[in-house]
């Protein structure tokens, strides 16, 4: 079973996200911002197999996240979801998400990207 941190500001996406990850047999951990993502990671052990982040978030935002991610948990892989376009989605400097989901979201490319990192 894929265990997922699913960081969402959006309670009623959240919440929907959460279904959704759950239909496709992932274990969810969800947090509204990212600061309390960063708190939760902390905390398991081991850290989980894919953490799914908003982009825009209230203080900590995605790419903080990513950032901070990368420098405590390497090998985790850190999927943005966003309803952004046309901005530089893939990355900030070196730093980059290893897949980035259009919203709204659907089961099709939520599977393909669980798939990818081992669902």
């Amino acid at each position: 079973m894929l265990s997922v941190l699913l960081v969402e500001d959006d309670p009623g996406l959240r919440q929907v996200l959460e279904l959704m990850l759950g239909k496709l047999g992932c274990a969810v951990i969800s947090e509204g911002d990212g600061e309390r993502a960063m708190q939760r990671l902390t905390t398991l052990s081991p850290a989980p197999d894919l953490i799914l982040t908003d982009l825009s978030l209230p203080g900590l935002d995605g790419y903080g996240l990513l950032r901070a991610v990368r420098q405590k948990y390497p090998g985790s892989p850190v999927v943005f979801v966003t309803g952004h376009q046309g901005e530089n989605l893939t990355g900030r400097g070196d730093i980059r998400p290893d897949a980035i989901l259009q919203k709204p979201v659907g089961m099709t490319e939520l599977r393909q990207v669980l798939e990818r990192f081992g669902a």
